[in-house]
Formats: C-alpha cells, structure tokens, sequence
C-alpha cells in the first residue's frame, strides 16, 4: 500500500495562491480601466459630450485593452482592444438591460 506524502495544507495554500493571483489580476484591470477613463474624460470632456454611456464605456473598454497588451506589439494590442471593448460593451448593455427590468438599481456611467 502505498501512502500518499501530501497533505491537506499544500492544497490550501495551492487555492490561496490561485485566489490572490486571480484578485490580483482583476484589481488590476479595474484600477486600469478607471485611470483610462478618468484620464479620457479629463482630456476629451468637450469631444465626449455627445456620447451615450455605452459609447463612452465602450472606447474606455477599448482603451484599457490596448494599453493592457501594447507591451506585446501593436497586434496583439489591436486584439486587446477589440476584446475590452466587446467586454465592457457587453456588461454596459446587460447592466442596462436589468435596470431597466428593475432588477438592479445602478447604471454603469463613465
């Protein structure tokens, strides 16, 4: 018979590691799309007046995207910023959709 030699403490600590890298990684995203959109709306307040807010969290979404893979190329930040715009675009839409069903109260404002 032959007895195993790990214990339930590495597993543990296995989880706590991949929750941290996980909060990590998104805390991240969030604190970079909120300085891509605080940095948009100082810089382009005039231009950005006549957006809706989808539109606005969109090319936010976008922004963040290109700036989150610019590191590794210009492809590779054109692909990120298709996909945050998609992303943030599609939350907007949903964060719209259950407002107004009143199943939520807040809007997701730029």
């Amino acid at each position: 018979m032959q007895v195993w030699k790990c214990s339930c403490w590495s597993w543990l600590i296995f989880i706590q590691y991949i929750f941290i890298y996980i909060y990590i990684y998104w805390g991240s995203l969030g604190l970079l799309y909120y300085m891509a959109g605080s940095t948009l709306n100082f810089l382009f307040e005039d231009e950005l007046a006549s957006f809706s807010h989808t539109n606005k969290n969109v090319l936010c979404g976008a922004v963040t995207g290109f700036l989150y893979k610019s590191t590794l190329g210009i492809i590779p930040a054109c692909v990120g910023s298709i996909l945050g715009g998609a992303m943030i675009g599609s939350v907007a839409h949903l964060i719209h959709y259950l407002n107004e069903k009143d199943y939520i109260a807040f809007e997701m404002r730029f």
